[in-house]
């Protein structure tokens, strides 16, 4: 049951995706991060881990409270706002919240616990931002690259609701790749195969979506065109 709501959550997902580039003509990025610091860009190519917040600006593609302690992956501060602040203790209700109606539901597995604590993640999924990859692309780049039947968007993921190598700054020299598989945290959080008995559910950028195992997962799947992740 939790495999099945999981896979109709990304089914959801993606025609939340289409209809944002239906009215933007582009695919959402992950993040907007808050540049009034000086300190980040808005694409967040700067950062150098995934937690870090960068400010009241700060925009998720979900619902998603990325302020210190007491907000944690598992805890949020007061209830998602649909004007994307953090105005009377909310959070941002994040850039697919109008094109999902406000159902908070869709981004949660029954599965997406934290394995070491049992307590839900905020959210279960987590968006590809690989150098190169899907994040502001338009449907048509993605078609003339490597397709989008063969470009995954979202999948099961724990801790924040973006996934890519996070270690590192995102540069020309240094573009960001994928988060290198197979997935060795403990526990699993890059691609949770131990959700729903060796497998994790990926959304591609054409709306299908795929039971995967780790043994599955190639570079260019993580890429708009080609084999290897070119920045930006």
């Amino acid at each position: 049951m939790a495999k099945i709501t999981c896979t109709n959550n990304l089914t959801q997902i993606g025609l939340a995706i289409h209809n944002y580039h239906d009215a933007l003509l582009a695919f959402p990025r992950y993040r907007r991060c808050d540049t009034t610091s000086g300190l980040y860009d808005t694409n967040c190519y700067s950062l150098t881990s995934a937690a870090i917040w960068t400010g009241p600006k700060e925009i998720w593609w979900a619902p998603y409270d990325n302020r210190p302690t007491p907000s944690t992956p598992t805890t949020a501060q007061g209830i998602p706002n649909p004007d994307n602040t953090y105005n009377n203790g909310g959070y941002p209700a994040g850039l697919l919240w109008p094109f999902l109606e406000g159902n908070t539901k869709v981004f949660n597995c029954p599965a997406g616990v934290d394995p070491a604590t049992g307590i839900a993640y905020q959210c279960s999924y987590g968006m590809n931002y690989a150098s190169g990859g899907p994040n502001g692309k338009s449907l048509l780049q993605l078609t003339n690259g490597n397709g989008t039947s063969n470009i995954l968007i979202v999948w099961e993921h724990g801790k924040t609701p973006g996934c890519a190598d996070s270690t590192h700054a995102a540069t020309t020299l240094n573009p960001r790749g994928p988060w290198p598989f197979p997935d060795t945290t403990n526990p699993k959080t890059h691609y949770p195969d131990q959700r729903h008995t060796g497998v994790f559910n990926a959304l591609y950028c054409d709306g299908h979506t795929s039971a995967f195992t780790p043994n599955n997962l190639m570079t260019s799947l993580f890429l708009a065109t080609g084999n290897n992740p070119i920045f930006p």
